[in-house]
């Protein structure tokens, strides 16, 4: 049976846009287990796409197991929903969109490192709401990076990432975000 709640809004909604200026990753294979979902505590609370509790890294190895950060710029990123496919089979497309400044070697050695990684992104968005892109079993994949060095003054310099998604729910992290390795 389906389920739909009615949707409410707070009186004094916050509503900014874009994201935080850091975002975390880490490899799919070094997750043990994964939180389940919130049960709700009333209909329409918004639990059932926000994760239960910690990830667990538990067995990933010596210096793994954690989330990888990354800096953000601010002003050129967010995340965005997406339903997609045929009528009554759509699942969602979540597509996080990221900027890193800078074009030198340690910004090269990380695209090198992350361009074929199966992984699990967090972005912070800017009213403190954690997405989640990717799962253990289900992992999000850069879809393509876009960098260059500029040609004037007022170019950019740096690269932009895309990071894609498909999954029936959209999740939500509430957890600790652990950044020490094993």
């Amino acid at each position: 049976m389906c389920e739909i709640n009615k949707l409410t809004n707070g009186s004094c909604l916050t509503n900014a846009a874009g994201i935080k200026g850091t975002g975390y990753m880490a490899p799919a294979e070094e997750f043990a287990s994964w939180p389940a979902y919130q049960t709700p505590s009333a209909a329409g609370d918004g639990k059932t796409v926000q994760l239960s509790g910690n990830f667990s890294f538990t067995g990933a190895g010596s210096g793994k197991g954690y989330f990888r950060s990354f800096p953000m710029l601010m002003e050129k990123g967010g995340v965005s929903y997406k339903a997609v496919g045929g009528t009554g089979s759509k699942s969602l497309e979540v597509i996080f969109t990221f900027y890193v400044v800078g074009l030198d070697a340690v910004q090269l050695e990380w695209l090198k490192d992350v361009k074929n990684i199966p992984g699990v992104f967090l972005c912070p968005d800017k009213n403190g709401t954690l997405h989640t892109l990717g799962t253990k079993d289900d992992p999000a994949y850069l879809q393509e990076a876009d960098g260059g060095t500029g040609v004037a003054a007022t170019d950019d310099r740096g690269t932009l990432y895309t990071i894609r998604w498909i999954t029936s729910t959209p999740t939500l992290y509430t957890g600790t975000i652990n950044q020490t390795p094993i």
